[in-house]
């Protein structure tokens, strides 16, 4: 299980610079950094070295930014295996909420991250089933 840090930025030009800058300032190591966009405010979601750290530099300049618990599962670049995940998660019926795929540097692997209710059921059906969680 891994801490994501998810931040709510309005959808201008800009916002998201400024988030770059606050993780550069503070010297944040990000493995993983996705966007979503929504008519007013986006979603960023974020994989670092010390996500209660970093997030609290949020708080401080009042973002809307709340830390979540993630599933990683280790896939390697072939699609096969993301599908065989996908699978998997349908066999022992868990509604993915959301997954994105990246590389994590600090454990040099490819990998699906993902949110699901239920987390710690769900990385105890994969491992059973063989998966690598990170």
């Amino acid at each position: 299980m891994l801490d994501q840090i998810t931040i709510f930025a309005e959808n201008k030009k800009g916002a998201f610079q400024k988030v770059t800058q606050i993780l550069a300032d503070n010297g944040a190591a990000v493995d993983s950094c996705i966007t979503n966009d929504g008519s007013e405010y986006g979603t960023i979601r974020i994989i670092c070295d010390e996500p209660g750290r970093i997030s609290s530099f949020f708080d401080r300049r009042e973002y809307m930014c709340r830390l979540t618990h993630v599933i990683a599962v280790e896939i390697g670049d072939e699609i096969a295996r993301l599908n065989g995940l996908m699978i998997a998660l349908k066999e022992i019926n868990v509604n993915v909420d959301y997954v994105y795929t990246a590389h994590l540097r600090s454990s040099d692997a490819d990998a699906a991250i993902m949110h699901t209710e239920d987390i710690e059921i769900v990385e105890n059906s994969l491992r059973s089933r063989g998966f690598k969680l990170i």
